[in-house]
């Protein structure tokens, strides 16, 4: 018999910060009078303005008690003083946004060395999501990091994220405009760690729950995101779990992602993902579980899957693999559950599978797998006598 998955549910909420909405002042309007060439005149001018300073201070007094008064006042001002200046307000705001992208280009274009998930050929065509996710950062972006702040790169993956699964042209996503089932400060001018679905861990590893530090967890399962997901989340090198299950996600799994050392937790599952398990998975070395089930996967499993030596949970079921189990299964000796069944996997069962003691749920039902089924599965002793049937 074999043993059924078991879905968590996780509930999320749906509410939207509401909005503030700021009353505009009103400006007042002096008329204008006909000098009187005497000093009745004068006297008169100077009985005007002392009038109007007493209206003026009265009409302030409640508009305080109305809309807030002295701030209106001092917003009032302060249009004034924008109105004088207009063509100065303007220039400098464009220049200042045009030094800004020549500065992130220049980070881009020294750290791509470094960083093999920076795609400037990607970053520079007009369309894609890593150009739409570059112009956000350099000129629509409130926060307005420093090219050099320890998460600059991170806000921009994170956009670059958004970009490629809102299940629209890159061009025509926005904060309104997503697919997503809830994108909650998302491209806003919180910091990261306040969007829907980033966890984050700031100083002395305390959790994080407004400004920009280090991304420990991803979970936008089940959120509508459609699209492929981008090499770019390769800057999060914090990340332990990314959490994509139940979505529309299609392309291919990014080599990479292979940089993330840390990462523990790697849900796929639910997905229309193509093309290859990467090797450079086999450099995920601390994951602890991994699910990319009910997929179009293909390919065979790279050897070096047997570099995940401290992994538990292992899903694969529901996908197009091909090939034989690979001996390299011999080293995961902490592996506890292995599901591979409705696959094309052929070939008989290496005896080095056997050594993987811990096993305790195997399925590898609807396969085209041949041979015996070897003595050496009585060592599995923590299978249980109806699952031993499961081959």
């Amino acid at each position: 018999m074999e043993v059924s998955n078991t879905k968590v549910l996780v509930e999320k909420g749906n509410e939207e910060d509401p909005q503030l909405a700021t009353s505009k002042p009103k400006r007042q309007s002096m008329a204008s009078k006909t000098p009187l060439s005497s000093l009745m005149g004068g006297l008169f001018v100077m009985a005007i303005l002392v009038y109007s300073a007493l209206t003026s201070q009265q009409r302030g007094r409640k508009n305080s008690n109305n809309d807030g008064g002295s701030l209106n006042a001092v917003a009032a001002s302060n249009n004034r003083v924008l109105l004088k200046l207009p063509s100065f307000s303007r220039s400098h705001h464009s220049s200042s946004s045009s030094n800004r992208c020549d500065d992130v280009l220049a980070k881009f274009n020294s750290s791509s060395s470094n960083y093999p998930y920076l795609d400037m050929e990607a970053i520079q065509l007009g369309g894609t999501a890593q150009n739409q996710a570059m112009m956000w950062i350099c000129k629509d972006d409130p926060a307005q990091l420093d090219v050099d702040d320890d998460f600059f790169l991170s806000r921009y993956a994170l956009a670059v994220l958004f970009y490629s699964t809102s299940g629209r042209s890159p061009s025509e996503t926005g904060v309104n405009s997503t697919d997503w089932e809830n994108s909650t400060n998302w491209l806003t001018t919180d910091g990261y760690c306040s969007w829907y679905g980033i966890g984050c861990i700031g100083e002395h590893d305390f959790f994080e729950l407004d400004g920009n530090e280090r991304v420990f967890e991803i979970d936008l399962s089940d959120n509508m995101l459609r699209g492929s997901l981008p090499a770019e989340l390769a800057a999060l090198s914090d990340l332990l779990i990314l959490n994509m299950n139940s979505n529309y996600i299609a392309g291919t799994i990014p080599s990479e992602y292979g940089l993330m050392k840390n990462m523990s937790d790697f849900f796929l599952a639910d997905n229309k993902v193509k093309g290859t398990i990467p090797p450079e998975l086999g450099y995920m070395t601390q994951l602890r579980q991994m699910t990319l089930a009910d997929n179009n996967i293909n390919g065979t499993l790279p050897d070096s899957i047997g570099n995940l030596i401290h992994i538990h949970y292992m899903a694969l079921e529901n996908n197009l693999l091909t090939g034989t189990l690979p001996i390299s299964l011999e080293a995961l000796t902490s592996l506890e559950t292995f599901h591979a069944s409705s696959n094309t996997l052929s070939g008989p069962i290496p005896e080095e599978f056997y050594s993987m003691t811990d096993l305790s749920t195997i399925r590898l039902s609807e396969n085209n797998l041949s041979g015996t089924i070897s003595s050496g599965l009585s060592q599995l002793s923590k299978l249980g006598t109806q699952r031993k049937t499961l081959l």
